[in-house]
């Protein structure tokens, strides 16, 4: 969501871009920091339905995808 931790309630956690579940490890290159509300939601989900597409994709990856191209700004905040 590109919130900086000092302003977030919740501390941020370190997030497996491929969950050990599936996979992944602990590596460093694997690890991410997230907010803890958008990592709890997402647990060791790495796709999702689009309903614009109606398709099953992958979800955002903060290495490999751009912020700006998946997510904008609303009044409610990020969608």
């Amino acid at each position: 969501c590109l919130l900086m931790q000092r302003y977030s309630p919740i501390i941020f956690q370190f997030d497996q871009l491929l969950p050990i579940s599936k996979g992944g490890t602990n590596a460093e290159i694997n690890l991410c920091l997230a907010c803890g509300n958008s990592n709890n939601v997402k647990s060791e989900e790495t796709e999702c339905f689009d309903p614009i597409t109606e398709k099953i994709v992958p979800i955002f990856n903060p290495r490999t995808n751009i912020w700006n191209e998946h997510f904008e700004w609303s009044e409610g905040g990020a969608t």
